[in-house]
C-alpha cells in the first residue's frame, strides 16, 4: 500500500481512574511522548501515517506503574482517517489491569 492516511484513537477514563499517562506503540514501536489524560480522556492523533495494517496497543500508566493496556489492529488508508473511541469504566478497569 502506498500514501498516506490519519488515526484517531480516544479512550475515556472515568472520573476517578487515577490514570495518570499513556504511552501509544505500533507494533513494537514507540509513536509518541508520553500523554497525559485531559477530561478524563486520552487522545492520539496522527496524520501523513504511511498506509498498512498495524497492531497498536495504548499503554496505561498510574504514576510509574504500567496498569494496563488497550490493543486492537488498525487498517490506515491512503487519503482516509481511520478512528476508533473506548469508553472505559471502572469495571473494565478492573479486567485490564497487568502483573508487573
Amino acid at each position: 500500500m502506498e500514501g498516506t492516511g490519519s488515526i484517531t484513537i480516544v479512550i475515556n477514563l472515568p472520573a476517578d481512574s487515577g490514570i495518570t499517562t499513556a504511552r501509544v506503540f505500533r507494533d513494537v514501536t514507540e509513536l509518541s511522548p508520553l500523554l497525559t489524560p485531559t477530561d478524563n480522556q486520552i487522545t492520539f492523533s496522527e496524520t501523513a501515517h504511511p498506509a498498512g495494517d498495524y497492531y497498536f496497543s495504548i499503554r496505561l500508566y498510574k504514576g510509574v506503574d504500567r496498569y494496563g493496556v488497550v490493543s486492537e489492529p488498525v487498517q490506515v488508508r491512503a487519503n482516509l482517517e481511520s478512528q476508533n473511541t473506548y469508553t472505559l469504566t471502572q469495571e473494565d478497569l478492573k479486567y485490564i489491569y497487568l502483573i508487573t
